[in-house]
């Protein structure tokens, strides 16, 4: 099943105005077949990483340089370890 936010694929080619048909990896194991109200255009000029340290590359060795105040909480969810 396809969740918000998969992807980019490529369109292989357009059915008719509302259906488009994607290229999808086979793990999917879901019809290629979608409805136009269903797909969002890839927007290439975002940075989607999340990672502040991660500079071009996919994987980063760098470390991080910041310190960890231990008395301060993280923001977001904290959850047992």
């Amino acid at each position: 099943m396809l969740s918000q936010g998969d992807g980019p694929f490529q369109v292989l080619e357009k059915v008719n105005d509302n259906t488009y048909k994607l290229d999808l990896p086979g793990e999917y194991n879901i019809s290629a077949t979608f409805n136009i109200s269903d797909l969002t255009p890839y927007d290439n000029s975002r940075d989607l990483r999340i990672n502040p340290f991660q500079d071009g590359d996919d994987v980063s060795t760098s470390t991080p340089t910041t310190k960890v105040d231990p008395e301060v909480l993280p923001l977001g969810p904290i959850t047992r370890s």
